[in-house]
């Protein structure tokens, strides 16, 4: 269901972007960008910070359910084996978080970097 959902952001961000004729596709960042991004958002994750990342430079949409639901990052550690399909830098990474009822757990997570029309961080898991 939050694939689907992702997935539907995306196309409609990029609808809503408009068609910019033949030839004009959005391309995926570079593997090592995207991981600064990922880097980036996550650790404002961390230090409680995420709504300051629409007015950084570039500004960034992050989506993580864990987030929104009021869970607490503690650590975090990105996969080595980032994969590219499309215009989608997939990258895995172990979180660690404690939920608002103080139960902490390790979740293995997959997040999608984008950089075009827009950067944005979404999380999302197989």
């Amino acid at each position: 269901m939050r694939r689907t959902a992702n997935v539907l952001m995306i196309i409609a961000s990029t609808a809503a972007a408009g068609c910019g004729g033949p030839g004009t596709t959005a391309k995926a960042p570079p593997v090592d960008e995207a991981r600064r991004h990922l880097v980036t958002a996550l650790d404002a994750w961390r230090a409680g910070k995420v709504k300051g990342l629409a007015s950084a430079s570039p500004p960034i949409r992050f989506v993580d359910p864990d987030q929104a639901a009021g869970a607490r990052l503690d650590g975090y550690k990105p996969g080595d084996d980032p994969t590219t399909v499309d215009h989608v830098v997939d990258y895995p990474v172990e979180l660690t978080i404690t939920d608002r009822k103080k139960a902490t757990r390790t979740v293995q997570a997959a997040y999608q970097v984008v950089a075009e029309p827009a950067l944005a961080v979404l999380r999302n898991d197989p």
